[in-house]
């Protein structure tokens, strides 16, 4: 909810802004979004089922230089026309997939 007066935005870039963790809600009301960028979110560490379930149209999501080293089995459900995910994780040994 916290983004829905852009609601029509078609990319958001949120790189470099220190977030340490995202909301199940936080990208509610951006169905129009294409492309997504959060990468070098030195903090960001894990990522919730349906975190990104609102962005139907995403085509371009970036997470690399971020620290995920745990990501819930639907983290990425309803992203069926993602074309490019980036991922390069920083200092990050394992990831583990939870189910």
């Amino acid at each position: 909810m916290m983004f829905s007066p852009l609601a029509s935005c078609t990319k958001l870039y949120l790189d470099f802004s220190d977030i340490r963790s995202i909301d199940v809600n936080a990208f509610r009301r951006l169905e129009n979004l294409q492309e997504l960028d959060l990468s070098a979110n030195f903090k960001l560490a894990h990522l919730v089922d349906n975190v990104f379930l609102p962005l139907q149209s995403c085509v371009s999501i970036d997470l690399s230089g971020t620290k995920i080293s745990l990501i819930d089995q639907d983290a990425f459900k309803g992203l069926s026309w993602i074309l490019q995910l980036m991922v390069s994780l920083l200092f990050t040994k394992t990831c583990l997939l939870i189910n």
